[in-house]
């Protein structure tokens, strides 16, 4: 029979283990000992207090966002219902040079408004706001279209110098 050197070598087979291994180990009885059920701490996760803090904050910061979308909103169609005043009075203006009318004299929204005309579609408030119409050329600094929104005159632009 061969023996060698190292004592764990298998003396029918000649083969060695590596050093590392051991033979037959997943039988000892110290191995089935550590093998307990796990637990989990009570510490990980977040209360219901925590939860509810988390959902009030978000719920305050969508609220905020609400109110300034509700606020640009109001401002945008102001702005836009203040441009259409704009655009007719520009057309008032072209209208009065191309026909050579003065200040004072009558002009319909029927003449600027339609097709070929100076303005292709009547402007319509964004507010769902009532458009009044100037029966005369304006002079320079008034409106000739202005805006009421429920009897209110929110549209009403800042200035018209120039206009």
């Amino acid at each position: 029979m061969f023996t060698s050197p190292d004592s764990r070598t298998l003396p029918f087979l000649s083969l060695q283990f590596a050093p590392s291994l051991q033979p037959l180990s997943f039988l000892s009885t110290s191995r089935r000992s550590s093998m307990k059920p796990k637990t989990y701490s009570n510490e990980s996760g977040l209360t219901l207090i925590e939860v509810t803090l988390v959902v009030a904050v978000l719920l305050g910061l969508i609220s905020v966002l609400f109110l300034g979308v509700a606020a640009y909103k109001k401002g945008s169609s102001r702005a836009s219902c203040i441009l259409n005043m704009t655009t007719m009075q520009k057309a008032v203006r072209s209208y009065a040079n191309l026909y050579q009318l003065d200040v004072g004299d009558t002009i319909s929204k029927m003449q600027l408004v339609g097709p070929d005309k100076m303005i292709e579609t009547e402007p319509v408030c964004p507010a769902e706001g009532v458009y009044t119409y100037n029966a005369t050329i304006p002079p320079v600094g008034s409106v000739f279209l202005t805006c009421e929104i429920n009897g209110m005159e929110d549209h009403k632009p800042n200035s018209t110098t120039g206009w």
